[in-house]
């Protein structure tokens, strides 16, 4: 489950649970929380399945400092309907892009912990298929630090590529996201490096934890006040 609701669009999703046995309006569900990057999100999830349409839905919903004596999520839930009856009907201005499937990540597992640059940290999926020419993974890594998101660019032919060791020492809050798409190269660059479209889906939005070991001082001062977990 984690797997295929590990990303909100905004933060990752560390982990989900406990599952608990609710109603759902008309339909049997499984209600369940969510934690994710930062300890001042508080999300849940709604899970069902709608039989009058052959649907399974997950409702994300998440709050931040919610008013007192309400449930926040029950509020955001219920204007959620289903109209069977409803067949909507239109014409994009322009072709949408037919995506392939996004590619499957491997390990390191979700939330793996590393201390110090002895053992590389190696990212690795599943290939999407066997690359044209023209095409190439993009790894998209991003850290937090100072209340800022740092992101960088990663390009590989290969299905893995490694953490570079600089990434340890630049100011950083220990806590690494990657996510890797597959792209079609039309360029490159300024710094010469390949630039393209997406040509699949986005993965889903993994993480490491690479700390320094204990009795190792950082580099750097320690600003990390949005708590990682």
């Amino acid at each position: 489950m984690l797997g295929q609701l590990g990303d909100l669009g905004f933060t990752p999703v560390r982990n989900l649970g406990p599952f608990q046995q609710v109603k759902f309006k008309n339909w049997d569900a499984w209600q369940v929380k969510a934690r994710g990057q930062y300890l001042r999100y508080d999300g849940q999830w709604m899970i069902f399945y709608a039989p009058e349409i052959d649907k399974t839905y997950a409702i994300g919903t998440t709050v931040v400092l919610p008013p007192t004596g309400l449930d926040a999520h029950t509020y955001l839930r219920d204007s959620f309907e289903v109209h069977p009856e409803v067949h909507a009907e239109g014409v994009a201005p322009k072709p949408l892009p037919r995506l392939l499937p996004s590619p499957e990540l491997v390990s390191p597992e979700i939330g793996t912990r590393f201390y110090g640059t002895k053992q590389p940290i190696i990212l690795m999926w599943k290939p999407v298929r066997e690359l044209a020419e023209d095409e190439y993974y993009l790894v998209s890594v991003d850290y937090n630090y100072d209340e800022a998101n740092p992101g960088l660019e990663y390009t590989t032919r290969e299905t893995q590529i490694t953490l570079p060791e600089s990434l340890y020492h630049l100011p950083n809050c220990g806590i690494f996201n990657w996510q890797v798409t597959l792209m079609h190269r039309t360029g490159a660059n300024k710094n010469g490096q390949p630039d393209g479209d997406p040509i699949s889906f986005s993965s889903l939005y993994w993480y490491v934890q690479w700390s320094y070991p204990a009795g190792e001082e950082a580099p750097f001062k320690p600003l990390c006040p949005n708590a990682q977990f």
